[in-house]
Formats: structure tokens, C-alpha cells, sequence
């Protein structure tokens, strides 16, 4: 769990990149933005849980391509 931290985009792409078999992902309340959501979704097509409460930058679009790319 990365909830309640710093954490930035860079940081998610870096944590995608070296764990491209990632199934769950809690950033809640953190800095991240629709960018580094709709990166993950291309690079960790196996994740099945994303929580993203409290996150003001992510929208809609970004958690739409969460549920197209990472269906199974």
C-alpha cells in the first residue's frame, strides 16, 4: 500500500514498470494523476484492484482505460 504518501507519477511508472505482474494497487490520497493511471494500464494489464480515493487528479477517462486494459 502506498496510501496517504508523497508518491508521484514518476514513482507509480517506476513501481510499473519493475512489477508488470502487479494485481492490486492502493494509492489512495496521494499525488498522482491520470497520466501515470493510463500508463499502468498499459504496462500492468493484470491488475484486478486499483483504489484511488481522495486522489483530485485522476478522473473518469483514466479509470475507464483501468477497466478496458486490465480486463481478463
Amino acid at each position: 500500500h502506498l496510501r496517504h504518501t508523497k508518491i508521484t507519477d514518476l514513482a507509480i511508472l517506476t513501481v510499473a514498470n519493475y512489477c508488470t505482474n502487479l494485481e492490486i494497487l492502493s494509492i489512495d490520497s496521494t499525488r498522482v494523476t491520470d497520466k501515470s493511471i493510463l500508463e499502468l494500464s498499459i504496462i500492468c494489464r493484470k491488475l484486478q484492484h486499483l483504489s484511488v480515493k481522495r486522489c483530485a487528479q485522476v478522473t473518469g477517462r483514466a479509470l475507464l482505460n483501468v477497466a478496458m486494459n486490465c480486463s481478463q
